[in-house]
């Protein structure tokens, strides 16, 4: 009786650590982020003089609010929700009329930019395993035919 007692608690304990564990990685994305500049790559450049991304987890995906502040002074304010289902939504941005945003893993999603149907552009954003970085691989071509390339490197705050 004894040793199935100790063995109840021992299933107890490590069912509730392992559901912690997966709750912190459901959570990666999570959080304020701030642009490290110095270890980001623009191309064509320069990057932002700041950038900050702050997502809080909704019930079938992440609100994502950002403020950046661009080389010419002009402040940028904005939000959206990427839901995690990989259908297309419209999207309010110059380059791109819908995107689709499919969560890979624990540490990693995957949208997809398209404009009239095709495909423009890819970002890849990925959390550290220890979570204090966030980077965000950005590739494609913009509106005007102009192909564009970044490593963003973000700092968790």
């Amino acid at each position: 009786m004894r040793m199935l007692m100790k063995s109840l608690m021992v299933a107890t304990c490590l069912a509730f650590v392992g559901s912690s564990v997966a709750d912190e990685h459901a959570d990666a994305f999570v959080g304020t982020w701030r642009l490290n500049v110095a270890r980001s790559i623009y191309k064509p450049g320069p990057p932002p003089k700041s950038l900050t991304r702050t997502y809080t987890k909704t019930a079938n995906g992440l609100s994502l609010q950002y403020k950046s502040v661009q080389p010419d002074g002009k402040e940028i304010t904005g939000s959206k929700v990427l839901k995690f289902d990989g259908k297309d939504y419209p999207a309010d941005a110059p380059d791109y009329d819908t995107e689709s945003t499919t969560k890979v893993d624990a540490f990693r999603l995957r949208i997809i930019e398209r404009r009239r149907g095709r495909e423009v552009g890819t970002i890849t954003l990925v959390v550290s395993r220890d979570r204090q970085v966030m980077t965000l691989n950005a590739k494609g071509i913009d509106a005007s035919g102009s192909a564009f390339e970044k490593v963003a490197v973000y700092d968790r705050e």
